[in-house]
């Protein structure tokens, strides 16, 4: 058999739990991942998931089979990580940061920084929604919002902490109803996560915010940012934008339990570990820095 594209799926959907949540971070289509789904059970000739309306779980024996895809995952992303990591980038040191999109408004200062001071380096930024596995090889330094990191092998510190608020811009206050209550929502349009977004404050916002407002959903931090700057909606942002973006006005601030947390995550084996360790000081100077305009 010779199935590893559909293999890696049914992993995906197993630690995900959705077809949705497992095609976005593939980056395909649902019906790819359906399909590869079907064609697996085909060739078994037996049912490997159990489908319901939360999601898809898999069976026992499916389950105890993903191990071994998932170890076998990993020695491919390490073997990956060690032979790009070996290869020469012209004359300039490599070093990949994977980040939280929205943060680069927060981390940019920091990196520009540790550029100047470094002039022979460069960074790359890996901003999709998929998670890298710290031990894989593919970064060097991680930020990751939410729980703190667990894997083993690597160096974790909080980064920052930041809360949450819909903002909007002058000219879209003008044109529309005052706001004193979310009950007043209802005649407004509010940018915010999609649906298959799960990070506390989205699903906060699902629960608490008037259904009518909710019309405008967007997969990127940066596109509420854009149609919230535009005076287009109301938008969920993160409160260190208002560094950057003076012209945001804060509407309702979120619950405080709501406030995210960012970790710094470096793996202990990873290149150029004094680098990656100055890269690190820059962007926890530079972001308490913004974080205090």
């Amino acid at each position: 058999m010779n199935r590893w594209d559909e293999l890696k799926t049914a992993l995906y959907v197993h630690e995900l739990g959705t077809v949705s949540a497992a095609a976005e971070a593939l980056g395909v289509h649902r019906a790819t991942v359906i399909r590869h789904i079907d064609a697996l059970e085909e060739e078994m000739g037996t049912e490997m998931f159990r489908r319901h309306a939360q999601g898809y779980t898999a069976t026992e024996a499916c389950a105890e089979a993903l191990v071994a895809v998932k170890q076998a995952e990993r020695l491919f992303s390490v073997a990956s990580g060690k032979v790009q990591g070996i290869q020469p980038v012209r004359d300039k040191t490599r070093i990949v940061v994977s980040i939280v999109a929205p943060t680069i408004h927060l981390l940019a200062p920091g990196i520009g920084s540790f550029l100047e001071a470094h002039p022979n380096v460069r960074v790359e930024l890996d901003s999709s929604d998929r998670l890298v596995q710290l031990d894989s090889g593919e970064a060097d330094l991680v930020i990751r919002a939410g729980a703190r990191p667990r894997e083993p092998g690597v160096l974790v510190e909080p980064f920052t902490r930041y809360s949450i608020g819909l903002y909007a811009v002058d000219d879209y206050l003008e044109k529309h109803s005052e706001i004193n209550h979310l009950d007043d929502l209802v005649s407004h349009l509010v940018v915010g996560p999609n649906s298959q977004k799960q990070m506390p404050f989205a699903v906060w916002a699902r629960r608490n915010l008037p259904a009518d407002c909710q019309r405008l959903h967007v997969d990127c931090g940066d596109v509420a940012l854009g149609s919230t700057l535009t005076g287009t909606a109301l938008g969920l942002l993160p409160s260190f934008l208002e560094a950057t973006f003076p012209q945001l006005r804060l509407v309702h601030a979120l619950p405080k339990e709501m406030d995210e947390q960012l970790w710094l995550a470096i793996p202990t084996d990873g290149n150029h570990p004094e680098l990656v360790a100055d890269l690190a000081r820059h962007l926890k100077r530079f972001s308490s820095v913004t974080l205090a305009a």
